[in-house]
């Protein structure tokens, strides 16, 4: 039996009895929140508010998660979760072609999850090996200064320079 529900939320938890917890905790700005529940699985889609897209669903297996921005996590700590959370989603997205499947991983949304502190973290690796970070610093920043470009390098390269004039990448 699959339960599915779609909310405007600022904070939002979802339990699975057989595996854990999985939470969302505050966002910086209000959120639409996609939770579909299996026995199996539990699938959770953050999407900012004014993003028009339609909410696809894609199920993961249920792991328990932090999705919140406040960590106790030091910044030794975040580098290396950041790092950890980096390879898994390349690894396991590596033959995906969709970028919202790619987007919608769950370590990606546990990096969206980690918060305004993982954007120089995120441009360091966008300098360096590319990707498809750009849904994740709009959810996290809340602004698109990639929304003109046409091209991945374009997009890029608008973010990069976002990134020097707000000083969190030099």
């Amino acid at each position: 039996m699959t339960e599915t529900y779609e909310v405007t939320a600022t904070a939002a938890t979802a339990f699975s009895r057989e595996t854990g917890t999985v939470s969302v905790a505050q966002p910086a700005f209000p959120e639409r929140l996609t939770l579909r529940t299996t026995p199996a699985s539990v699938t959770v889609i953050v999407v900012p508010v004014s993003a028009a897209v339609g909410v696809p669903t894609v199920d993961y297996p249920v792991r328990a998660g932090y999705y919140g921005s406040a960590s106790p996590h030091s910044p030794t700590d975040l580098e290396s979760m950041f790092a950890r959370l980096t390879e898994e989603w390349r690894r396991d997205t590596i033959l995906h072609s969709s970028p919202v499947e790619i987007a919608l991983h769950p370590a990606y949304q546990q990096i969206i999850g980690l918060g305004s502190r993982v954007v120089p973290l995120i441009l360091r690796d966008l300098a360096q090996r590319g990707g498809h970070w750009f849904w994740a610093l709009r959810a996290i920043t809340g602004e698109d200064p990639a929304s003109e470009q046409t091209s991945m390098p374009g997009a890029a390269r608008a973010w990069l320079e976002w990134g020097r004039r707000n000083g969190y990448w030099q």
